[in-house]
This record gives C-alpha cells, sequence and structure tokens, in this order.
C-alpha cells in the first residue's frame, strides 16, 4: 500500500493537463510560444474541466470584465492546439488528429486521448469510496499519489477565477480519502500506510482538522507522545494563524488522548 501511495503514475501517452498541485500540460508535441505559456495552460484547464461550453464562455471565464476579439481568442486557440500538437497514430488528414480539433458548432473541445489528473482521481475514487478490499484500498492510494500539493498552486491569484469551485471539490475529495484510507489501515493496524495517507492529505490541504485529528489519534495508538504534543502545536499554531480556534470536536479529542496517554504513562 506504501507503494501505491508514493509511486507517481505512469507518463502519459497523449497531452494531460495537471490541475492537482502546480496546474501544467505534459505530454505536448509541437512548439509553444513561452510567452503565452501561462494564458495556454489556463485555456486548456478550462476546455478539459468544463467541456461543451461555446466561445462566449469561455471568453468570460478567462478574460473576466474584458471584451476580447475573436481574432485574439482565435490566436490563443491556435497557438494551443499547436503547442499540444498531433496524435501521431491517426493520419494527418484526419481532423481529429489534432488534439485541439477545430471548433464545431461554437464549441471547443480537446481530443478525447488528452487527459487530465483530476478525472483520473475521479475514476479512483469512484472505485475505491464505492467498494472495500484489497484492490479498493490500492484505489484510493493511487488517487493521493496523484496529488502534488494545493490543487491549483502556484498560479496568479488574479487569474483562474472561474476555478474556485473545483479546487473546493477538489481539496474535499482528497481529504475525503484520505481520511477513509486512514481508517482502514489503522482498523488493520497498518500505521505507516495510514500515516502515509494522512499526510498526503494535508499536503492538500494543510488546516485540514479532520486529517490533524486522524493523526493524533494514530500517535496515541502507537503511544507516540512527542507526536501528539507536535500535532496540538501545530493546531494551535494554525489557529493563530488564521484566527479561526479549533472545533470543539478536536478539542474533545486531543484532551481526551492526551489524558487516557497520560493515565497509560503513569
Amino acid at each position: 500500500m506504501l507503494t501505491a501511495l508514493t509511486t507517481p503514475p505512469d507518463p502519459p501517452a497523449a497531452p494531460q493537463i495537471r490541475v492537482l498541485g502546480p496546474v501544467d500540460i505534459v505530454g505536448t508535441l509541437g512548439k509553444l510560444e513561452a510567452s503565452r505559456r501561462h494564458v495556454l495552460i489556463e485555456i486548456a484547464s478550462w476546455l478539459i474541466l468544463h467541456p461543451g461550453q461555446v466561445r462566449q464562455e469561455l471568453d468570460e471565464a478567462i478574460w473576466p470584465g474584458l471584451r476580447i476579439s475573436a481574432d485574439s481568442r482565435n490566436a490563443y486557440i491556435s497557438k494551443l492546439r499547436i503547442w499540444l500538437g498531433r496524435d501521431p497514430l491517426l493520419p494527418a488528414t484526419d481532423p481529429q488528429t489534432q488534439y485541439l480539433p477545430p471548433i464545431s458548432k461554437g464549441i471547443y473541445a480537446l481530443n478525447d486521448q488528452v487527459s487530465c489528473d483530476w478525472h483520473a482521481f475521479q475514476d479512483l475514487y469512484r472505485q475505491g469510496m464505492h467498494d472495500t478490499g484489497t484492490e479498493a484500498d490500492t484505489a484510493l492510494a493511487q488517487a493521493l499519489a496523484l496529488m502534488r500539493g494545493r490543487p491549483f498552486s502556484d498560479i496568479d491569484q488574479s487569474r483562474y477565477i472561474w476555478a474556485e469551485h473545483d479546487i473546493q471539490e477538489m481539496i474535499s475529495a482528497t481529504v475525503d480519502v484520505a481520511h477513509e484510507l486512514f481508517v482502514r489501515r489503522l482498523a488493520v493496524r497498518n500505521f505507516r500506510a495510514a500515516a502515509s495517507a494522512a499526510t498526503r492529505g494535508l499536503t492538500c490541504d494543510p488546516s485540514s482538522e479532520m486529517l490533524y485529528r486522524d493523526m493524533f489519534t494514530l500517535y496515541s495508538e502507537t503511544g507516540d507522545r512527542i507526536g501528539m504534543e507536535r500535532i496540538a502545536h501545530q493546531l494551535a499554531r494554525i489557529a493563530a494563524e488564521t484566527g479561526v480556534d479549533s472545533s470543539p470536536e478536536t478539542i474533545a479529542l486531543i484532551n481526551a488522548l492526551m489524558d487516557a496517554n497520560r493515565i497509560a504513562s503513569a
């Protein structure tokens, strides 16, 4: 299970848009105009996450509040099409050989071969959360292995306004997967995998109290008093930085486990 949690996915066979961490595109086959990189990545991210939308919605998402001309938009789309490249397994005369085919009925749509790490995460989520057993746990671990940090990290904060709902959905799903795998691994006393699952989740949401409670429970189970104190201090620091107190549930758990640990050590 630790291997599944720590092994990165295989390189994609076609372009892949990655949003579960710093936003990027890998596996492209064409040339990139470097000065347009950030906008092209944002356009590709919007297209893969919001299929079936018309070009006017693309304009509103990428250039909110601006009157973007058709020529300007088309120029960006053309540069993205060149960067993504063509499917080498299809004949060059086939329109679908381009990873970003020509617009159809007012809609830009990426080739089916273009993937997204968030979609892969969702597939693994369904496999793991809706079943039990080793295969289901492995699917959850593989989903967490896709996480490279907070979704859409390192973006220009003045852009990606359209992505806020997507970001919150990704964070929530990741925390749920990390907690579920933690619970399952703790139940079979696989402490290392349980800790790794919670830690992976915290790289996505460093302020998740549920995952901190998981870690506190783990340290209590293993008798790691130093670890318990470290987690308590981290939660106190987060509360001080955010100005938001820990929840009553978290405080009650910490007090109960600390008291139980003192009694056991006496």
